[in-house]
């Protein structure tokens, strides 16, 4: 065996999609939704804010990721994709998985950005095993970012987003942008 079939994950755990959702754009970098929801943030960025995200990004293009653990809301931001298809500025996706789970796995091409915004805070101890940024997402993020990728942390609970920025700050892989932390918190 090679290193990389040794370390290939198994067949039947990789989630591929049943057709290339980015097509021609296959090459361009990443980003990645995580908690995407009904998919509003990965919507704007491939709509009306395409234009100011690719300035933002020095002029590069990024295909769109959106990914939620809820089926029925992948259903419902793809059915969106495809009758907003004129629209579109971005090549934009959605898949369902449980990324604390599923992220190395999923081998996911070209990961540039990854945003985890606005998670459910789930104050009650007995559901703090659910809260997606964990040490354990930090260091699977880190094997999947290349050096120089973004990760993308903001919660309306304050509690919570000082706890992932303590959990990212935690992990020598990642180093936090504090002028941008200062800037918008």
């Amino acid at each position: 065996l090679t290193s990389e079939a040794a370390t290939a994950p198994p067949r039947h755990t990789r989630n591929r999609a049943p057709h290339d959702p980015f097509g021609d754009a296959r090459g361009r970098p990443l980003l990645v939704d995580v908690g995407t929801a009904k998919g509003g943030f990965i919507k704007a960025l491939s709509t009306e804010r395409a234009e100011a995200f690719t300035r933002a990004k020095q002029g590069v293009e990024f295909n769109l990721l959106g990914v939620e653990i809820y089926p029925p809301l992948v259903r419902q931001a793809n059915a969106w994709v495809r009758a907003n298809e004129a629209r579109l500025r971005l090549p934009v996706h959605f898949v369902s998985a449980n990324m604390n789970v599923s992220l190395e796995s999923m081998n996911l091409p070209n990961v540039r950005a990854v945003c985890v915004q606005f998670p459910d805070p789930w104050s009650r101890g007995r559901h703090f095993e659910r809260r997606v940024m964990t040490p354990e997402f930090a260091r699977a993020l880190a094997n999947v970012l290349p050096s120089g990728g973004e990760l993308f942390c903001c919660s309306d609970v304050k509690a919570l987003a000082s706890e992932m920025y303590d959990v990212v700050a935690a992990n020598d892989d990642f180093i936090i942008d504090e002028a941008t932390y200062a800037r918008v918190g």
